[in-house]
């Protein structure tokens, strides 16, 4: 076996390097290899659904989150979410805000919506529904990214909403991933 030394590689002639059939170029550790676009990690966790209750007005975790830390300081992380939330009727209608977000070096809003839910105040009737979202995010360091679900009555207004059940329900999964894009 022989090693060979190089700090670049190019071509004798035409424009690509092959390897042959059968054989294979192995990076031996997580950054050897890397090319724009190229997924360079991956993270997902879950976490599983319950009976806790808010009438929070302020922005309030509801324990779906993820921490990455990015390889290179130029990437982008692709985040995906999925959450069920249950929405109590308020005074006014019965609606919430969701947001993601970016703790770590920084402290961003990644995503928002608001006035999820309904206009109506359908007594006994709330809204279940699952909420989903993805978003594509810039990372300036590699310093550790925490990207957190959060949700609170809608326009922090108490009228908004009654009880909003943020880990619905007992036997539910929710998700979120997280995905490290090389540039």
């Amino acid at each position: 076996m022989s090693t060979l030394f190089v700090n670049n590689l190019n071509t004798a002639t035409g424009t690509t390097i092959t390897i042959p059939t059968g054989k294979q170029l192995i990076g031996t550790d997580a950054n050897s290899i890397k090319a724009p676009d190229m997924v360079v990690q991956y993270q997902h966790t879950t976490l599983a659904g319950g009976s806790s209750t808010s009438t929070a007005t302020a922005w309030t975790d509801t324990g779906n989150q993820l921490t990455i830390t990015p390889k290179y300081n130029n990437s982008k992380i692709f985040v995906c979410f999925s959450h069920v939330l249950r929405i109590g009727h308020g005074v006014s209608h019965t609606r919430a805000d969701l947001r993601v977000l970016v703790t770590g070096d920084v402290s961003d809003e990644a995503w928002v919506t608001n006035f999820v839910g309904e206009e109506s105040q359908d007594a006994g009737k709330d809204p279940i529904n699952n909420y989903g979202g993805s978003f594509t995010y810039t990372v300036a360091s590699t310093a550790a990214k925490t990207f957190k679900l959060q949700f609170r009555k809608a326009s922090a207004s108490a009228n908004e909403a009654g009880n909003i059940y943020y880990k619905w329900y007992s036997g539910s999964i929710h998700t979120m991933t997280a995905m490290e894009i090389a540039q």
